[in-house]
């Protein structure tokens, strides 16, 4: 362990016996002798400590009586030698401070690299001050040499680290620098990704800057100087600037092509959705139609709705153009187009309707009008119905035609032809008169055009056939008769009526379907003496309750039937529960004359069973075929 000799010089007293002034001591110690200078005449005092140990480990004052110090006198032999090694270790500094300049050189205003010199520079120098001092404490040429290189080594050390910390200031720069322009970097890229452009064009951006970034590192690390950092980064920041800019540009343009775009489509959505309401004019109120343009209406609108947010979201200025035509394209195509043609047809299929209906109606009261022209009541009251079919008809007509949904159009059809069947009923369910001063329990005949729903005065019979010499009469309830057949009649009351049913014929049955009936819906007329083809002639009609044989001038009233024998079945069917029978007497085989010819006046006078006239019942009150009130 190294030794260091600190000594201090107490002017305690002075050495009056020494005639000569003493520059040094000789001091030896531990066969080791080493000159230290001391001042003038005085009295040193040498404390010896251990190296890097404050604590003294031993101590002595040295008396210059004593033999272990030598004295010597005049002048020091050392100090030239001192002096060159100084003279060292101070070229030394100079070097090393030369050396760390030329590492900082380029990053004089980089504080950290320059704090690192400077601090480089205090170490270098307070090694070589420290050197000095062993230097010039040292008391022989050994250690003075060894002092001197230590101190170089001690400077060539902190010169080392001062370069290394120098360097590493410098890279701790470049790697601020580094991270600064990654942060532009990054900043930048937010700002791109935050435009929200199309990716295509976002990660050329990106590229850009990440090359411009890269390219930047790289002359970062290559860099010799602050100047050289500096304009990598100035470079690489005109490029993100420059991408930035490319970036914004596009997306202004993308907005502005938005917004030129939703204002397109709203003008689409508008000029198609006038288009649909000009189509639908007139007949906006119509069910079918309003469902037609409610529907493409609302179409229209989500389209339109789903074709802004879909450009709204949309990145790329080609697609935002692709998504307008194709939006205006659908609009028109498959909106408008079709909304057009679905109500043109909606209107023709409702004007189908409305014709179809108002021609069941026309002919329904047509159909009408010719039944109502069959039916046995007066003119008058037929032109009533007509009147009031033409009316009902009218009337439907004009609602069908203001009608807005097939139901009410149906519903209006609907109502007219029940309005006209009713009024065809009821004209059928008029009581109408038929035989007037009836005997009350006499017989007759009847053969009415019309099959029967009720009859009043009368009872109704069929023939039965012939049983004990008799003809055997059925009874026949009235809603059981058939239109145009012969019915024998017994009265019940002086007038007779009835109320026509829905079969309707314009030709009686023949006496063969009527078991000998044959009816007749005119008035048969006599005729002349010595005329042929008389149908009265040799067949029966009732006359005062009886069957009568004709002559040849014998006639018969409308609406009644005579009795052709040789159709009455020989026998009548046995009598069943629910039947009733009458027998009539066999006809006189014997003619009767029922009229004469009146050879005088030309004319002929004859007994004819008379047709009795119409009488319309109407409102439980009697009218003629004129509608004057009778009774």
């Amino acid at each position: 362990m190294r030794k260091i000799i600190f000594l201090s010089l107490a002017c305690l007293m002075t050495l009056c016996a020494m005639a000569q002034e003493i520059n040094a001591v000789r001091v030896t110690h531990n066969g080791t002798t080493d000159w230290y200078p001391f001042g003038k005449n005085g009295r040193i005092d040498v404390t010896i400590y251990e190296q890097g140990n404050p604590a003294v480990t031993g101590g002595k004052t040295y008396d210059l009586s004593k033999g272990n110090v030598e004295t010597a006198f005049g002048t020091d032999p050392l100090p030239p030698i001192k002096k060159a090694a100084k003279n060292e270790l101070e070229a030394r500094k100079t070097e090393a401070n030369n050396r760390m300049n030329q590492k900082a050189m380029g990053y004089e205003q980089i504080e950290e690299v320059q704090r690192a010199k400077e601090q480089g520079n205090e170490k270098v120098m307070l090694a070589a001050d420290a050197a000095k001092i062993y230097i010039d404490h040292a008391t022989n040429e050994s250690t003075i040499q060894k002092e001197k290189d230590n101190g170089l080594n001690a400077m060539e050390v902190e010169t080392q680290n001062t370069l290394a910390d120098i360097q590493t200031a410098i890279a701790n720069y470049k790697a601020r620098m580094k991270n600064n322009i990654d942060d532009i970097a990054k900043d930048a890229k937010d700002t791109i990704n935050a435009r929200g452009v199309y990716i295509t064009v976002e990660d050329e951006a990106i590229n850009k800057i990440d090359q411009a970034v890269a390219t930047a590192e790289a002359n970062i690390d290559n860099a010799t100087s602050e100047n050289d950092v500096n304009n990598a980064i100035n470079t690489a920041q005109d490029k993100i600037n420059q991408q930035l800019a490319y970036v914004q540009d596009y997306y202004e343009k993308l907005q502005d092509a938005k917004q030129a775009a939703n204002v397109d489509v709203d003008k689409a959505a508008a000029n198609a959705e006038a288009a649909i309401n000009k189509a639908a004019e007139g007949y906006g109120n119509i069910e079918t139609v309003k469902h037609v343009v409610v529907t493409y209406q609302t179409q229209l609108s989500s389209v339109k709705d789903k074709a802004q947010l879909s450009i709204n979201a949309e990145t790329n200025l080609d697609g935002v153009g692709q998504l307008k035509e194709n939006t205006i394209k659908q609009i028109k195509n498959d909106i408008q187009s079709k909304a057009e043609k679905e109500i043109q047809d909606a209107i023709q299929e409702f004007s189908g309707w409305q014709q179809q209906a108002i021609n069941e109606v026309e002919q329904t009261a047509a159909t009408a009008k010719e039944k109502i022209n069959g039916l046995g009541v007066d003119e008058s009251a037929k032109s009533e119905a007509k009147a009031d079919i033409d009316n009902i008809a009218h009337t439907a007509t004009a609602t069908i035609n203001a009608a807005t949904s097939k139901d009410a159009i149906d519903n209006a059809k609907t109502e007219a032809i029940a309005e006209i069947y009713n009024v065809v009923q009821n004209l059928k369910d008029m009581w109408i008169s038929v035989r007037e001063n009836m005997t009350v329990g006499n017989y007759g005949t009847l053969c009415w055009k019309y099959d029967l729903t009720a009859i009043d005065g009368a009872e109704l019979y069929t023939i039965a056939g012939i049983e004990n010499g008799r003809i055997v009469l059925e009874e026949v309830l009235a809603n059981e008769t058939q239109a145009g057949a012969g019915y024998v009649i017994r009265a019940t009351a002086k007038s007779l009526r009835v109320k026509n049913g829905d079969q309707y014929t314009d030709t009686p049955l023949d006496a063969a379907e009527c078991n000998g009936l044959q009816g007749t819906f005119v008035e048969i007329v006599e005729y002349n003496a010595g005329d042929s083809g008389n149908k009265l002639e040799g067949n029966y009609i009732v006359y005062q309750n009886e069957w009568r044989k004709c002559g040849v001038m014998v006639g018969l009233r409308a609406n009644s039937a005579y009795l052709i024998m040789n159709y009455v079945p020989g026998s009548a069917p046995a009598q069943a529960p629910g039947r009733r029978y009458i027998s009539m007497p066999l006809p006189n085989s014997t003619p009767t004359s029922l009229g004469q010819w009146n050879k005088d006046k030309g004319q002929k006078t004859y007994k004819v069973i008379e047709s009795g006239q119409f009488r319309i019942v109407k409102d439980n009150k009697m009218y003629n075929a004129q509608g004057t009130l009778i009774n």
